[in-house]
């Protein structure tokens, strides 16, 4: 059985005492096999998944193509980068997560409206 490599979280302590995330860290997600069952006596799954997790936000994307998911990994933490690089520097937890939120909804909605890879 495959075990997943641990989600980071990457944070620093001000001296004030509050939660910032580090500018110089950005995410870098993991690709792992998926066999997990869909429940009982039902067949087990045989798929790719990626993970990317950033300011406790988790994406997560499934497909039977490893070299996709590395596609989408590289696509994704170059998107977070040039969003995390556009919030101010004194930017809190709070509004990483919701950048994240907003990159994890742009990326659902690209991903029903455009056509797959034939790849």
């Amino acid at each position: 059985m495959h075990t997943r490599r641990p989600i980071l979280f990457f944070s620093v302590l001000k001296p004030d005492m509050s939660r910032t995330i580090s500018r110089k860290i950005f995410p870098t997600g993991s690709i792992y096999r998926d066999t997990s069952s869909r429940g009982s006596g039902q067949t087990k799954r045989d798929t790719w998944r990626a993970e990317i997790s950033y300011a406790n936000v988790r994406l997560r994307k499934r497909a039977a193509s490893k070299r996709e998911l590395s596609r989408w990994l590289k696509k994704t933490a170059l998107l977070i980068k040039t969003r995390a690089l556009a919030l101010p520097d004194e930017a809190s937890v709070n509004n990483y997560q919701k950048m994240m939120l907003a990159v994890r909804k742009e990326i659902s909605l690209e991903s029903f409206s455009s056509p797959r890879d034939s790849q």
